[in-house]
């Protein structure tokens, strides 16, 4: 199995174990969603301070550290939505985080209702949240 095809199970995984959390309504404790919470605030804010960095190309050094990063922020969303207690959360943080725990299931449909656009779209997007877009580029021959 490739890169890709890992990502795929494992953001499918997290999404069908969300689902049970979210039918059976199992909730972690209060003080472990302000703790959840508070590192997800600090995982948006260096991921923004990356991105920012990116923008003058500037790059963290290791090839896995940006990756590691990207998702431990999506797996720390997917669980703060699926298991967190819905009183603390805010909906503009609720919002944001059910939008990063249904996008496995989004980019699966969009890909079969726009057949070719939503193909590229949501291909892209994985690829450039795996990192290996340079990987799945057609290379010619000299």
């Amino acid at each position: 199995m490739n890169a890709f095809q890992i990502s795929i199970v494992v953001a499918n995984l997290i999404f069908i174990a969300g689902l049970f959390g979210l039918v059976l309504k199992l909730r972690v404790s209060s003080n472990a969603t302000v703790v959840l919470k508070s590192f997800f605030s600090f995982q948006c804010l260096i991921l923004c301070v990356i991105i920012i960095l990116a923008l003058f190309d500037i790059y963290l050094r290791g090839y896995w550290t940006t990756k590691f990063l990207i998702w431990l922020f999506m797996l720390t969303a997917s669980f703060l939505f699926a298991f967190g207690d819905r009183q603390i959360l805010k909906d503009p943080l609720l919002i944001f985080t059910g939008i990063i725990f249904y996008f496995p299931v989004a980019s699966m449909v969009i890909s079969l209702v726009i057949p070719y656009m939503g193909l590229f779209l949501t291909f892209g997007v994985w690829l450039h949240i795996i990192g290996d877009t340079k990987r799945f580029v057609m290379r010619t021959k000299k």
